[in-house]
This record gives structure tokens, C-alpha cells and sequence, in this order.
């Protein structure tokens, strides 16, 4: 391998895991609610978000995906569910 290729590839690489150190902290970071009524309206979301707030995510997963099955749509709702399922190392789940 030529040496400007193989400073090319370390530069590279080093852009790479520049690149993901930044964007890391923002993956794992705590979920924004946009629509601050819609766990007023819901029971099950106002509880799944007061047991997050516990910590207690196996409560928390099982609130959230009841109000989840009511409201589908809901950007904000489907976020704290998957942010309880990787707190819960439920990665597929999570994704999902």
C-alpha cells in the first residue's frame, strides 16, 4: 500500500471515530416531549412517564405500550417507549 493511501485510511478512520464520540451522547440522550397534553389525555402515558421518572422501566414499558396501542401516531409516545426498552436492554424491542 502506497503511503499517501495509507495516510488517506488513517484519516479516515480518524474522521470515523470523531465522528461517532460525538454523535454517541446524543443516541443514549433522555427523550423530548413535543405534544405536553397528550399524558393528560391518557392514563397509561402519564403513568408510563411517571414510572420512568422512577426508573422503573419494566412499569413503565407496560404503561407505555398500552397507551401505544390507543395512539399508534404518537411520535413522542413511541420515543419514551423505546428509551424504557433500552434502559431495560431490550435492544430489538428498542428499535423496533
Amino acid at each position: 500500500m502506497s503511503h499517501k493511501l495509507s495516510v488517506c485510511w488513517r484519516t479516515a478512520i480518524r474522521a470515523l471515530v470523531i465522528t461517532s464520540a460525538l454523535a454517541a451522547p446524543c443516541a443514549m440522550a433522555d427523550p423530548v416531549e413535543t405534544n405536553t397534553d397528550a399524558a393528560a389525555r391518557d392514563t397509561d402515558y402519564a403513568a408510563g412517564k411517571h414510572a420512568m421518572e422512577k426508573k422503573d422501566w419494566p412499569e413503565a414499558a407496560k404503561r407505555f405500550q398500552l397507551a401505544a396501542g390507543r395512539d399508534p401516531e404518537n411520535a413522542d409516545l413511541q420515543n419514551y417507549l423505546g428509551y424504557t426498552h433500552r434502559n431495560l436492554k431490550q435492544f430489538d424491542l428498542a428499535f423496533k
